[in-house]
């Protein structure tokens, strides 16, 4: 999309859909000038992911991050509106990345999980 054309920044995006993941690539294109940005994930507040490497683990889905440039993850808080007027914390992932990202959403092995996952793709 041209949202970030004022900057001198395209952005392509690209999904991908198979029988066991999510595959979204993410590429920034710029003036020739290094191009970073953050991805922002919002976690409802019942879940807490885990961060290890660059994944992040939840009880049905990993999420993987994969750049050819270094990249940062950092968990913080956020205030998650749950009804009109109230608000709980939950947690967010914050990815920063250079150029370009690609993201995975994989099914944990458990069965009953996996076809919860297909079935909400579906």
């Amino acid at each position: 999309h041209s949202g970030y054309a004022h900057y001198g920044v395209e952005h392509l995006r690209t999904w991908t859909i198979n029988d066991r993941e999510l595959s979204i690539s993410d590429q920034l294109i710029g003036n020739g000038s290094e191009t970073s940005a953050k991805l922002y994930l919002h976690f409802d507040h019942n879940l807490t992911p885990v961060i290890k490497n660059n994944e992040i683990i939840l009880p049905i889905v990993n999420i993987t991050f994969s750049s050819k440039n270094q990249m940062i993850l950092v968990m913080q808080e956020y205030n998650q509106a749950v009804e009109f007027n109230k608000s709980m914390k939950g947690k967010m992932v914050i990815v920063k990345f250079k150029e370009s990202i690609k993201t995975k959403f994989i099914p944990t092995n458990d069965t009953t999980n996996s076809q919860l996952f297909n079935e909400k793709l579906a």
